[in-house]
């Protein structure tokens, strides 16, 4: 129910490029933690519902010891502790970054698209200065609080399926519940309503009281981004979420370190110590530095020169085995996700009020694991 209920607002992007990709496992141990997750056993879902199959698992297809004596001469068996031993699931600066990331994605009806596993992975609430706020919530009201988002089950009664203003609250209603947005969490201190043609009547927040040019998307400087319906342009102060606006993207952009780029320009990732940094090239905005803290997480960096990137690996885990995880729902309230290598099961039930796990379809078409 919840995960149809979108506002539609701007995305927020990092300067010139996407986040950081997330990498897992295909497949690992069972090495049970503390707290309300655990590294995960490789299961069935087939009895599970509404939930995908992940693929088989690379060690579990491991061939038998009398197979091996065939091998051609290359192949070359991988030593050392299985990928995700050692993952500190029972430190509590381990649980804050997973409880955090869990609840900036389940909490906020503008992160339908967001991944979890990329949240864990990468530290990246902390490595963000947009975000940097939300890395220590404990509930969604502590998201609510940094956002103004959230989802309502009393502001929408009697209202008619859609959008509509409450000063300056934005409500989107369907069947009695929806989700709202706060104004004055975007740098503004009014919601207003525009014709959308086809599509009906829209809201959105008000940041500046006149423009020119109907549909037309811009920046106001680097401050606000606008689009102009009927004279009045609806979107949100960038500065208001510690962003800067593109006006060659037409979007908001988190704000971070400057940096240099290497020969070439495009992505440079590197290792200082187990900090994975990240200088993203600008458009219409510096090139920016993000660091991402793998070893707050138990993670550590690898390098991975030759491609300019680098890797955040949990204990044992290659990155082979990395990009081949596959998230899922284990079963409809447990979690499966990809912690640099490692398969996590994270209980939806043991965060805020979630009672389910959902797999969601972004608009990019790729998939996400959620608690909700």
């Amino acid at each position: 129910m919840r995960r149809t209920i979108l506002l539609g607002a701007a995305t927020l992007g990092i300067a010139g490029a996407t986040v950081l990709s997330a990498f897992g496992v295909a497949g690992c141990n069972a090495i049970v933690g503390a707290g309300d997750y655990h590294i995960a056993e490789d299961a069935s879902l087939a009895d599970a519902p509404d939930v995908q199959l992940p693929e088989a698992s690379l060690l579990d297809r491991a061939a038998s010891p009398d197979a091996l004596t065939d091998a051609e001469p290359d192949v070359v068996l991988e030593s050392g502790p299985p990928c995700g031993t050692g993952l500190p699931t029972s430190d509590p600066g381990f649980q804050g970054v997973v409880r955090g990331c869990v609840l900036a994605a389940g909490c906020d009806p503008d992160t339908v698209n967001y991944s979890v596993s990329d949240c864990i992975t990468n530290n990246q609430l902390a490595g963000i200065p947009g975000t940097a706020a939300l890395a220590n919530a404990q509930t969604c009201s502590d998201v609510t609080n940094v956002t103004g988002r959230g989802y309502t089950t009393t502001a929408c009664q009697g209202l008619s399926n859609g959008y509509h203003c409450a000063g300056a609250m934005l409500l989107f209603c369907n069947n009695n519940v929806g989700s709202y947005q706060d104004c004055t969490k975007r740098g503004s201190s009014t919601c207003g309503t525009y014709s959308g043609g086809d599509a009906g009547v829209q809201a959105a927040c008000v940041v500046q009281a006149s423009c020119s040019g109907e549909g037309v998307t811009a920046c106001n400087g680097a401050n606000s981004l606008y689009t102009c319906h009927g004279g009045v342009g609806f979107g949100e102060n960038c500065t208001s979420l510690n962003a800067a606006c593109s006006a060659q993207d037409k979007t908001c952009y988190y704000k971070g370190d400057l940096c240099g780029l290497p020969d070439g320009g495009g992505l440079g990732e590197a290792c200082s110590g187990n900090i994975r940094q990240g200088c993203y090239a600008g458009t219409g905005v510096p090139n920016t530095l993000y660091r991402y803290d793998c070893g707050k997480v138990g993670l550590g960096c690898m390098p991975d020169a030759p491609n300019n990137r680098a890797h955040c690996l949990a204990p044992g885990c290659s990155a082979a085995q990395a990009t081949a995880c596959k998230e899922t729902c284990k079963d409809s309230t447990t979690a499966t996700f990809c912690v640099g290598g490692a398969k996590l099961d994270v209980d939806c039930t043991k965060y805020d009020s979630f009672s389910k796990c959902g797999t969601f379809t972004t608009g990019s078409g790729s998939s996400v694991v959620q608690c909700y």
